[in-house]
This record gives C-alpha cells, sequence and structure tokens, in this order.
C-alpha cells in the first residue's frame, strides 16, 4: 500500500513538472541567453538505432513555444547532416554569416562539425560551415569558455585535449603536454571565474587542472582510496577552488565534491544513487542546484552546499525507462531542465514544477509558486536585498552579506523618523514622573523664539505658582508696585476754596498718603467733675440744625432713626457722597440700594466697571466688554469671580475672542483657556489654527501642553473629552511608529484610556 502511495505522488508530480515532450533520441543544446524566442537544437546521438535500422542523421531546432499550453515541442527548422554526434553545443559567438552563432557537434572518427542555426531555421539543404578532423577517435566532450565564446576546449582519444579558435578554427591550441598513460578524455570544462583555467577527466579517475598561461597541469584530483571511474566533472560556478566528479562505477556510485586547496581527499560525497553516476550538470544560475543522472534511471537535484556532508537532495526529477545521457539547463530560464534518455525521449521539465500552462520561456517570467519541484525558492527567484515594517517602526531586513556559514544575515532594527518628538516626549514623561513639569515649563518658555509660544508658556508655568491667579494678573501687566508707581503720577484736583492755605493742603496730602492707616474715631470720654471737652477748646463744637433747610430736614430724619429718608433726601439734592455714607449706616440693603441707583445714572467707562465689580455682574461685563479690553476683562474675572464661576466665565470670554472675525484675538482666547483649564476648548483652538497639520511636531506641541495643564489642575480623574482623547491616540500612535511602545503606554493611561491595543498591553 506504501509502495502504491509512493508511486501515484511520483506520477504527480511527474506531470506537473513537465512542460514540453517529444519523441527523439539525440544531443540537444539549448540556445543562448540572448536568443528569443527560445529553441532546443537537437542533433541524432550517435551508437544508437532505431527500430527499422535507420542510419540518417539529423540536425533540427524545436520551438519551446511554453505558451501554447501544448506538450509537444514543435519543429522549427530541420536539416540532415553526414555525422551523428556525441555532444552538441550551441555557442553565443556570432559571425557575419550567422547572427545566431554556431552550433558545434563532437563526432566519431575524431571530426568536428560547425553548422548554422539560421540554415537548419530555414532547412537548408547544407547548414555545415566547416568540418575539423583534429582528433584521434570520437569527441566525446567539449566545452566553450565563459569569457571568451570564441575558444572552444575539446577532449578525444589518447588523452587529447584540444583547444580552438572558432575565428581560425585551423589552428589549434594545446594546454600542455599529454598525460600518460593515454586514454579517452570523457570530460572538459572551463573555469566559470578564471578564463585561462580548465579541467579534464578520465575515466581512469583522474581529473587533471590545466594552467592554460603556464601550459601544463597545476593539480591531479584523485580518490586512490575507492579506484572510482569517472564519467563526468563540472566546475563551481561561483567558486573557482571546487570542482565535482562523478563516478560510474556501480560499486561506488557516488559525486565527490573537491577543494583544490586541499585536494587530498574530496570535501563532501553525495552518494544517494543506487548505481553509477552517467553525468552532472551545475546550474549556471543557482550553485545550490547541481542536477546528476545515473543508471538507476534516477535524476537527482542536488543542494551541495548544503551542511549535510551527504548532500541534500531538494528535487527529484521523473525517472524514465532507459538510461539518460544527457541532462542540461536552459540559460535563459534557469528553471528549465532538458533530459535526453535513449527511451527515444527528449522532456523538459520545470524544477520548479506547475506544468506547461504555467512555465514560460523568459527567466523573469519563470514560475515562482514552487509545487512538486524544489523544496526551497532556487537563487534567481531570491532578491538579492528585502526589507518589510512590523509594528512599532521595527523593520527588518537582509541583504547579500552572508555569515561565515553562507547564510544570508537578517537584520531587525529600529527605524525613527521622528527623532525630536521621540526625544520630547521622553522628557515630558520623565518630567511628569518626577514631578518637575514647573522646571519643563520654564525650559520650554527659555526655548521659544515666538512670542505667541512664550506668552502660552508663561501662562501654563503660572499653574504651578502658589498664587496662580496673582501670577496670571502680573503676567498681564497688574501689579501692586506698578499700581503704587501710577498713583504719584495722577495729579491732585484744585481746591475750590481759594481761600485754603498751604498747610491745609499739605495735611489732606498727608491724610491720603497713610489712608490706610487712618484709624475710627473712637467716642470721647467725659471725666465727673471736670470741664467738657468743648469748653476747652480742644474740638470743635456740634451744631444740629433746627430749621426747615435741607440740613435741617436731615437732620431731623437721623434723629429719627430714618436713615432711607436721610438717603433719599440727599440724592434729591445731588449729594451722593452724603447719600453713600449715610446708607452705609442704614445697612447693606440701603447701601445696595443706593449703589444701584448712583451707578445707573453714571454714563463714563469708569463707572461701567464700578458697576460691574461693585454689583458682581462679571458675567455682563464678559458678554458686553469691549474686546480690545481683553487683558483688562481677564483681569477683572481674575480679580473677583469666585472660584465655581471662574472656569466658565474665562472660557465664555475665550469663545468670543475665539470667534471674533478674522482670527483676531485667537491667540488671546487660547490664553483664556488655560486660565480656564478647559482642554476641549484648547484642542478646538489647536485643531482651527493654519499650522495645525498632521505634523508630528504640532502634535507634539499641543500633547505638551495638554499634559502640563491637566497635571497642574490635578484633573487626571476627570473625563477627557472625546477630542482630546482622539489626540492622545494619534500621539500614542505615532510613539509606537517611533518603537516608544512603553512611553506610548505611560500617555495612554495617564489620560485614563483603557482601551490599550493587544499589542501594547504587555509594555
Amino acid at each position: 500500500y506504501t509502495s502504491s502511495l509512493k508511486s501515484f505522488e511520483f506520477s504527480r508530480r511527474s506531470q506537473q513538472m513537465k512542460v514540453k515532450e517529444v519523441s527523439r533520441t539525440a544531443c540537444v543544446a539549448w540556445s543562448p541567453a540572448t536568443q528569443h524566442p527560445v529553441y532546443i537544437a537537437g542533433a541524432t546521438a550517435a551508437n544508437q538505432l532505431s527500430a527499422n535500422f535507420d542510419s540518417d542523421a539529423n540536425l533540427e531546432l524545436l520551438d519551446l513555444s511554453l505558451g501554447d499550453g501544448n506538450l509537444n515541442m514543435r519543429t522549427a527548422g530541420k536539416s540532415t547532416i553526414n555525422d551523428r554526434v556525441h555532444k552538441l553545443l550551441w555557442a553565443g559567438f556570432s559571425t557575419t554569416s550567422d547572427p545566431l552563432g554556431l552550433l558545434i557537434g563532437g563526432c566519431d572518427n575524431g571530426v568536428i562539425n560547425l553548422w548554422s542555426p539560421s540554415s537548419v531555421l530555414t532547412n537548408g539543404d547544407n547548414p555545415l560551415v566547416q568540418s575539423l578532423s583534429k582528433h584521434t577517435g570520437a569527441v566525446r566532450t567539449m566545452d566553450i569558455n565563459p569569457f571568451q565564446s570564441n575558444l572552444l576546449v575539446s577532449g578525444g582519444g589518447a588523452s587529447e585535449v584540444y583547444i580552438t579558435d572558432l575565428n581560425d578554427p585551423e589552428k589549434t591550441m594545446y594546454p600542455g603536454a599529454k598525460q600518460q598513460p593515454a586514454e579517452d578524455v570523457c570530460c572538459v570544462g572551463w573555469n566559470h571565474e578564471v578564463q585561462h583555467i580548465l579541467a579534464s577527466a578520465s575515466p581512469s579517475g583522474r581529473a587533471v587542472i590545466w594552467d592554460l598561461r603556464r601550459q601544463s597541469p597545476i593539480i591531479t584530483v584523485s580518490d586512490h582510496s575507492t579506484q572510482v571511474r569517472l564519467s563526468s566533472m563540472a566546475w563551481h560556478p561561483a567558486v573557482p577552488t571546487q570542482i565535482v566528479t562523478a563516478s560510474e562505477d556501480d560499486r561506488h556510485p557516488i559525486i565527490q565534491m573537491w577543494d583544490l586547496r586541499y585536494a587530498t581527499s574530496p570535501m563532501k560525497v553525495l552518494d544517494q544513487h543506487q548505481r553509477g553516476v552517467l553525468g552532472v550538470s551545475w546550474c549556471a544560475h543557482d550553485p545550490d542546484l547541481l542536477v546528476s543522472w545515473a543508471k538507476d534511471c534516477r535524476i537527482l537535484c542536488w543542494n551541495p552546499n548544503s551542511d549535510n556532508p551527504r548532500g541534500e537532495v531538494v528535487c527529484e526529477l521523473p525517472a524514465s525507462t532507459q538510461w539518460t545521457f544527457d541532462v542540461q539547463w536552459c540559460p535563459r530560464n534557469p528553471a528549465l531542465v532538458s533530459v535526453s534518455s535513449f527511451d527515444n525521449q527528449l522532456k523538459v521539465y520545470s524544477v520548479l514544477g506547475g506544468g506547461a500552462q504555467q512555465a514560460t520561456d523568459d527567466f523573469l517570467g519563470a514560475q515562482t509558486t514552487v509545487m512538486g519541484g524544489l523544496t526551497h525558492a532556487p537563487k534567481w527567484l531570491r532578491p538579492p536585498v528585502g526589507a518589510r515594517f512590523s509594528s512599532g517602526g521595527q523593520l527588518v531586513s537582509f541583504g547579500n552579506a552572508s555569515t561565515e556559514a553562507g547564510a544570508r544575515q537578517v537584520k531587525l532594527s529600529q527605524v525613527v523618523t521622528e527623532p525630536e518628538v521621540l526625544q520630547r516626549a521622553t522628557e515630558l514623561d520623565s518630567a511628569v514622573n518626577g514631578k518637575t513639569l514647573k522646571d519643563f515649563c520654564a525650559s520650554k518658555l527659555q526655548a521659544s523664539t515666538d512670542d505667541k509660544e512664550r506668552k502660552t508658556w508663561q501662562f501654563l508655568q503660572g499653574n504651578f505658582e502658589p498664587e496662580t491667579r496673582r501670577h496670571y494678573l502680573e503676567l498681564l501687566g497688574f501689579t501692586a508696585e506698578s499700581l503704587e508707581e501710577q498713583i504719584k503720577l495722577v495729579p491732585s484736583a484744585s481746591s475750590k476754596d481759594e481761600q485754603e492755605t498751604g498747610q491745609q493742603q499739605s495735611s489732606e496730602e498727608e491724610d491720603l498718603t497713610n489712608f490706610s492707616a487712618l484709624q475710627v474715631s473712637q467716642p470721647v470720654e467725659v471725666a465727673s467733675g471736670r470741664c467738657s471737652p468743648v469748653a476747652s477748646g480742644r474740638i470743635s463744637p456740634i451744631q444740629v440744625p433746627e430749621d426747615n433747610s435741607v440740613d435741617g430736614v436731615i437732620s431731623k430724619a437721623l434723629l429719627l432713626g430714618n436713615f432711607e429718608a436721610a438717603v433719599k433726601l440727599c440724592i434729591r439734592n445731588n449729594r451722593m457722597t452724603d447719600a453713600m455714607v449715610l446708607a452705609i449706616a442704614g445697612g447693606p440693603d440701603l447701601l445696595a440700594v443706593t449703589q444701584q441707583y448712583y451707578l445707573k445714572r453714571q454714563t463714563s467707562h469708569l463707572s461701567k466697571l464700578m458697576a460691574a465689580v461693585v454689583m458682581r455682574d462679571l458675567n455682563g461685563l464678559v458678554l458686553r466688554g469691549q474686546l480690545s479690553n481683553w487683558p483688562q476683562l481677564l483681569a477683572a474675572l481674575i480679580t473677583y469671580a469666585p472660584s465655581d464661576q471662574f472656569a466658565s466665565l474665562t472660557e465664555r470670554l475665550g469663545r468670543r475672542l475665539e470667534d471674533e472675525e478674522d482670527g483676531a484675538y485667537s491667540d488671546e482666547a487660547c490664553l483664556c483657556y488655560i486660565c480656564s483649564g478647559n482642554l476641549e476648548r484648547l484642542v478646538h483652538y489647536w485643531c482651527n489654527q493654519p499650522s495645525s497639520s498632521s505634523n508630528a511636531l504640532a502634535l507634539q506641541d499641543l500633547i505638551e501642553k495638554i499634559v502640563v495643564l491637566r497635571e497642574a489642575l490635578s484633573s487626571s480623574s476627570a473625563s477627557v473629552p472625546t477630542i482630546v482623547i482622539e489626540k492622545i491616540k494619534a500621539y500614542a500612535d505615532l510613539l509606537v511608529s517611533q518603537g516608544a511602545h512603553q512611553t506610548a503606554v505611560n500617555y495612554l493611561r495617564r489620560a485614563g484610556i483603557d482601551d490599550v491595543p493587544p499589542q501594547l498591553q504587555a509594555a
């Protein structure tokens, strides 16, 4: 049952990975990476017979056309050739006669044929460009120099390794003296990093590394402990000192990976095949992909650079019923692999899976979803660099830099786009926790260069003074010292009695100077048997008017205790000073009526202020006061408003100022809101300012004022207006984006916001 499941899964994955097929027993070569559309050149393989013993040889170009959804490859061009081939190459070396390059075939009898791809594409009768007879025996291996596409290395019998310049094919170069004993050369290959280094391998187990500059071998790689029989070899695409060799010996079906700097023994042995390995091919676009095929009919794709000493199989291509004799990576789209086998099948697979309809011709259009193919993303699908933000301004990034183990480094870093906001938020948080907000306000005041900002911070700092209202008055310019100086500068009114002496005037001025120190006179006690004070001349005598004059009638009212009548007579005769004095003696009710009567009949600006102060009509003062006198209006509220009415009255004055046309008094409204402690109006005011954009620093300025004012008024337990909550949440989001999670939580909790985001609850 388990075996059946494995067979079913293998069949399913095979169908997913196969993108094209055709019935051919052919050696193949992909068109160069610069060629589009992509073609596969196929030449009839040597030493093979068909069922009817046909000995013809053909060279054809197969159109890949992955987008047509058809598994069968279409023949784009076909020509008859004279020789069957052991090895086929498509060189990107362009000639004047053929811009598509050259097709090069290694044939029997030491012949190397050069064909024109353009001629084959047009079904030409004779695509042969030139035939070179240089080797003895069959030419089973060839390679094109990756740095100079006109240099061809080939291997034949009798240890022959020849280098041909395609610009001058008749000229032959040699890497050095032939190796002894003479034997067939099964594989040759140019180094992918150093252009004058190449390698050749022989079935006896020797791999010789040649230096063309010295024209001699520089090292021979051989495993004397196992006596392997080499069938193939391949250079590492990126590391110039590493090479792999494959053993076709069934007793040792292994792939050995060598480091030429330590060539005494292989650095790694890949041993997942059950029978001899027939060939290996390293992906030029990804050093982590090495494909091998063996006599066990398995085609394995390895990651030879993994930590596993036996190698990691990352993919297995579908097996055939007969041996595979050639596997080639597509230069343009490295996800595609061609497989030629002795069961008359040429198939193209995608190591990424996905099937024919999902594959594409181009490198950039390669399938990116792994379905039944590789267990990890290949290099050409891995971005060289990458970055992604997570919550809290954290950036996860990686680049090409690798660790000593070869793994790419992943970095987690904190991105701070608002360093000034972060610094100021930390300073404010420390000031709140350390109860040093007064010093914080002083530092803000010192750093302010704008008069409006300085005034704002002066008023905020005033909330931390012992006598806040007196400090407000001083900020408005009303101080006791300045009043005393102004009183001295006010000239005295001229006396109506021109007969008064200078001494009398001096005495009156002295009395006014010491006005606050005057004592209320006490009744004079008269001792028994002594003379009266009047008789002694110490005081003036009291004479009570008895006639019917105004003074006489007022005197009678006083003698009867009728203060109200006396006050009325004084008012009727325009003697308001006497009326006020008598009203005081008549009690608070009579005094209030007298004051009201007097103030209603006054028309001066001073009398209106007096009326508001005396009658405690502060609300009328706020509503009817001239806005140009806002400092005086605010000072009156600071001086006379009861504690339970101060906040509402100053807020009302602030609204009047804010609602004025053209925003002429909007800055002054802010000061009123600070005095009232109204956070909601303060935030509304800020939002209506032209500078209140989404700028982070502007938001920081507002939050500093909100936090300072809340702490100054000890309103941490009071409900927070919705607009204030929105601003604090926006500020917390800003701090989180800068990585200051704990500071953000502090501000949220300090504002009484319970719905802290889950990602911040642990902070």
